[in-house]
């Protein structure tokens, strides 16, 4: 799904959701996966959702700086930072908000994206909640 294919950006409260487990995106199962060292998690295939979606993003959006991504975790916070400094340059990164939820509070920003990075849905599982 292209951001240019779908008018939900036309709608008061444009809201997209996208889930990367399905491996017909390309970017293999989606599962998460950490590192030993610090328990944190991260999902690799979502990492790579979320900078093309900002990349198209950039090009709707006045300023980078009202881009903003929300993720439970702070090794996807940083694998996101990472990668978006690798596709986008250090300007970019700079300006665009990559942080834990609680960084986010009383905090607005015209696009959100949120990187759940959990993502079970096979066996009907959202990390560790029941989905019915």
């Amino acid at each position: 799904m292209d951001l240019e294919s779908v008018d939900w950006l036309k709608t008061p409260y444009p809201i997209l959701v996208h889930s990367v487990q399905h491996p017909h995106f390309g970017l293999g199962s989606g599962d998460e996966t950490g590192e030993r060292r610090n328990r944190s998690l991260f999902n690799p295939g979502e990492v790579a959702e979320v900078v093309r979606y900002i990349g198209l993003l950039r090009t709707i959006v006045d300023d980078d700086e009202q881009i903003g991504v929300v993720t439970p975790y702070k090794l996807q916070a940083h694998r996101i930072q990472t990668a978006l400094g690798k596709e986008f340059g250090s300007l970019a990164t700079s300006k665009i908000k990559v942080s834990v939820t609680e960084k986010f509070q009383g905090q607005e920003r015209q696009v959100m994206i949120v990187s759940t990075v959990r993502s079970s849905m096979p066996s009907s599982r959202v990390g560790q909640a029941q989905v019915t």
